[in-house]
């Protein structure tokens, strides 16, 4: 072979190689973006022509103040605009850390105020800061969720705007949108899914399911109103929908948009049904963002690349457990293990099986203990009560391509259901239900790119009220150790992973509560001050029975991790099975939010984090008594709470928004 046909064949290969590259490159999936300048103008002209502006003092919310109330006046207050760190979305902030520099409520002069629906029950959600004075929050009642402006810079909370929005309703499904607010900015960023729009009786406008809704975000921007308070009206809220022509004349536009983060560079990033993650490019160079009309996605189950290595490592994960449930001197795990891939769902059968015979074993061994409650069971039938366990069988999902899952043809394979989390150089880092994947946006080749990702121990058994078998905790970033902290799904002890975030490597593994019934952690961990914190949501609500517990674990200084054995076991009784910890790093308090003895005694408890010396330690109690406390539930109805400027804090309730207040 001469050297000229060397080289020809050189360069067709090359030519070969760019093309497929190219190729790729452009058969990316995308969606389309239609933007609109205003509300208005995104609605059907009967609608929009019929619209009635709600005017603020139409609003009909009322203020109920508890009957043990203090004196104190939040108007004479000081400022604190700039004093820390407000919540700027269910978490204290995108990188889930769930941690503030301001100083919680004490018990010296507390107010307790319930900001609640004139007529009809209302549930309030997610709750934000859009500055020191005004609270950004959702609500939803039978037939709308409505996105709430509220000014809390007097001694009474006062809706200074709102509106109706189609998004999903709270009860309807255990995925909630999680809005983002951008504070600088001065903005909103609202995840919806867009059905069919229609005037109410009181001239508002409403909402109806579609059975194909069209995914989008609006992007709502403050302004100032007469009284110089924080509002917004149609004209200011810009209105972004995503449409795919491929799926559009497939008839299969009905994918949902479940979140939506921007990340430090000015991009929004959101994630949808079916596994599916989008990312919406920042075109600007200026303060003022600017985005593309296309929206890049990245789907979980065509990430081939990547799914060829995650199959052969996570099956090494599964096997650990297969392991488990067999005697290695009876058996032959070998053949076992064989069987298993022949027919992995009559493993599946067997696991589960397995999973409540240990499950039941360890309360039999640990009753004793009195570690986790004053109630004794003695046998497996009496638990059964207690223990609503599900097997998340993958095979079962009906989408449309198949894939080879460990010999197996199934026709799904990730799904993404937790929220995402940011960190501060503009990767995201998401969950499936196989593993924990750091994402970027890269700008060269116009795509989104995975750095790496590392499978976690799933078990496929999942609890009542949980959508889907996979880690429920939204991964928290912890900035100044680049580490990235979750929990995996492993049974019947769940474990808090630590990576490194540059590289995906697990750094540390620690079981969480051994010592109790069950084992669960549906909320992102709490980081503060070289201080982890995870609570313990095994059994929850729906199930009637809530384990107890909370562990914290210490960073030394030489960066390891290690479990806080003394504190850990002055708080196993310590029930937090609801809302995220939050730490107040002023006042070295974790606060938590208790269903006292699982009846209607909702309450706020401090527990000191520099030193605790006695059993369950806890500080002190906020539990609000309204002179209709028989008819009011302060149910936090799987919301969340946060802690504000001037010794305020925020639970969404079933009833209303509650604000406790002290001197």
């Amino acid at each position: 072979m001469n050297y000229s046909f060397k080289k020809a064949i050189c360069f067709f290969l090359f030519i070969s190689t760019f093309l497929i590259n190219t190729l790729k490159a452009n058969t990316s999936e995308t969606l389309e973006v239609k933007h609109f300048d205003d509300l208005n103008s995104s609605l059907s002209s009967d609608v929009s022509n019929k619209l009635i502006s709600t005017k603020s003092n139409s609003i009909k919310y009322i203020s109920l103040f508890g009957k043990n109330n203090g004196s104190i006046s939040i108007r004479n207050k000081k400022n604190e605009n700039d004093s820390g760190k407000l919540a700027t979305t269910t978490f204290e902030n995108t990188l889930a850390i769930n941690s503030t520099n301001y100083q919680a409520p004490t018990s010296k002069n507390t107010v307790y105020e319930l900001l609640t629906k004139k007529n009809g029950k209302e549930t309030f959600a997610e709750i934000a800061f859009l500055d020191a004075n005004t609270v950004v929050t959702l609500s939803f009642n039978k037939k709308d969720a409505t996105l709430l402006f509220i000014d809390i810079s007097n001694n009474q909370m006062n809706v200074t705007a709102k509106i109706n929005v189609p998004v999903c309703k709270i009860n309807s499904s255990n995925t909630k949108e999680f809005f983002y607010v951008d504070a600088d900015a001065h903005q909103i960023v609202l995840p919806v899914n867009k059905g069919k729009e229609y005037i109410s009786k009181n001239g508002e406008l409403s909402w109806k399911k579609n059975k194909t809704s069209v995914p989008g975000i609006w992007i709502i921007h403050a302004i100032k109103n007469d009284e110089k308070k924080w509002s917004f009206n149609n004209a200011s809220i810009h209105v972004n929908y995503f449409y795919s022509t491929e799926l559009a004349a497939k008839s299969k536009n009905t994918f949902k948009i479940q979140t939506a983060h921007a990340d430090h560079i000015g991009n929004i990033w959101m994630s949808f049904s079916q596994g599916i993650v989008g990312v919406l490019e920042n075109s600007s160079k200026n303060e003022k963002a600017q985005y593309t009309n296309e929206i890049k996605l990245h789907n979980f189950n065509k990430d081939y690349s990547w799914y060829d290595a995650m199959k052969k490592d996570y099956s090494t994960l599964l096997y650990e457990d297969l392991k488990s449930t067999v005697n290695p001197d009876e058996n032959d795990t070998t053949n076992l293990q064989k069987r298993y891939f022949q027919n992995p769902q009559a493993f599946s059968a067997a696991y589960l099986e397995n999973a409540k015979y240990t499950n039941y074993s360890n309360i039999l061994r640990e009753k004793n203990n009195e570690l986790d409650s004053n109630s004794y069971f003695e046998n497996a039938e009496s638990l059964n009560q207690f223990v609503h366990l599900e097997l998340d069988d993958p095979t079962s999902k009906k989408k449309t391509k198949n894939v080879t899952y460990f010999g197996f043809k199934i026709k799904q394979f990730q799904t993404v259901q937790n929220n995402i989390t940011t960190d501060l150089d503009g990767a995201v880092y998401i969950t499936t239900n196989l593993g924990l994947h750091k994402l970027i946006f890269d700008k060269k080749s116009n795509s989104i790119q995975t750095k790496w990702a590392l499978p976690y121990k799933n078990s496929f058994i999942k609890e009542t009220g949980n959508k889907v078998a996979s880690s429920q905790t939204t991964p928290t970033y912890i900035a100044e150790k680049n580490e990235i902290v979750f929990c995996d799904n492993a049974f019947p002890v769940k474990n808090l992973m630590i990576l490194d975030a540059a590289t995906g490597t697990v750094k540390n593994k620690f079981k969480l509560f051994e010592y109790a019934v069950g084992s669960a952690c549906e909320n992102a961990v709490t980081y503060s001050n070289n201080t982890i914190l995870v609570s313990n949501t095994f059994g929850n609500i729906e199930n009637g029975y809530a384990a107890k517990g909370i562990m914290r674990f210490n960073c030394n200084e030489t960066g390891t991790w290690q479990q806080d054995y003394e504190w850990n076991k002055l708080n196993v009784n310590t029930l937090c099975n609801t809302a995220s910890i939050k730490i107040s790093s002023a006042d070295e308090k974790a606060f938590i939010y208790q269903n006292v003895d699982n009846s209607t005694n909702w309450q706020i408890s401090a527990i000191t984090l520099n030193k605790a010396t006695e059993f369950n330690k806890i500080s002190y109690s906020l539990l609000p008594i309204f002179d209709k406390s028989s008819k009011i539930n302060l149910n936090n109805s799987k919301s969340n709470f946060t802690i504000g400027a001037r010794k305020n804090l925020f639970i969404g309730t079933s009833n209303g928004l509650l604000r406790i207040v002290s001197e």
